[in-house]
């Protein structure tokens, strides 16, 4: 069995999109926030150049235009969603953060505009060379505003005024 150079570069691809956009409890992303829509419109597009690179491999025959046009229906909807994310993206407004042993607790507020009210968001970051970061999503909270702060106990705590709205133990 031989390894052909566009099967590798599919199979790349979809790793690539699984660990860049997987829903487990800790996301890859870059410390700055352009890099992570581009590395997600990149993974998108590889995609389909993939996809393309298979079809046109394959001999003449249905299978090859079934392939490609998958690829054209696929182009078809990344590139105006691309489009929709650049123009409709704000980034999270950083409100607070705290230190932890190796990790960093930071608050932030999140505006949605038309699809949700905006909302607080506490992250559990790790930092890697200043430049990638593992992010873990600990409490969402529709809050206008609020502060971090260390309990007595060590344990970081979101109050807004004397009102505890969570508290992570560590």
């Amino acid at each position: 069995m031989t390894c052909e150079p566009r099967r590798v570069l599919l199979l790349a691809c979809v790793l690539g999109a699984g660990i860049g956009l997987n829903p487990g409890p800790w996301l890859p992303r870059f410390s700055w926030d352009g890099l992570n829509l581009l590395f997600v419109g990149l993974i998108a597009l590889t995609i389909v150049f993939a996809v393309v690179a298979a079809g046109i491999g394959m001999r003449r025959g249905p299978y090859r235009m079934m392939v490609l046009a998958l690829a054209g229906l696929m182009a078809l909807g990344v590139l105006p969603a691309g489009v929709l994310a650049l123009v409709v993206y704000r980034p999270a407004e950083r409100m607070a953060e705290l230190e932890s042993e190796d990790t960093v607790y930071r608050l932030y507020r999140v505006e949605c505009d038309l699809l949700c009210p905006t909302r607080l968001e506490l992250r559990r970051e790790r930092e890697f060379m200043s430049v990638v970061k593992l992010v873990r999503p600990v409490w969402y909270g529709e809050h206008d505003h609020a502060e971090l702060r260390r309990s007595p106990r060590g344990d970081v705590e979101v109050v807004d005024g004397q009102r505890l709205l969570y508290r992570v133990r560590e």
